[in-house]
């Protein structure tokens, strides 16, 4: 019996890339993720640092700023 993956417990069926991200003080990092035969690769990074502060006290300072970096 095949053993289902953690995508599939919490109901991703199929999946070509993943999207991550690290949202920082002052950074956002992401990465995309794409499906290889046993497992992910790394197909892209990026960084990008801030002046002003993202997070405090672990939450978002400006929701809207963070959306439309995010989109960029």
């Amino acid at each position: 019996m095949k053993r289902e993956s953690f995508l599939e417990r919490i109901g991703v069926k199929t999946v070509g890339e993943l999207i991550g991200f690290d949202i920082g003080t002052s950074t956002i990092k992401m990465c995309i993720l794409e499906k290889k035969k046993k497992g992910f690769g790394l197909k892209r990074i990026a960084k990008t640092d801030y002046e002003r502060d993202l997070l405090n006290d672990g939450l978002i300072v400006d929701e809207l700023f963070l959306a439309e970096e995010i989109k960029r």
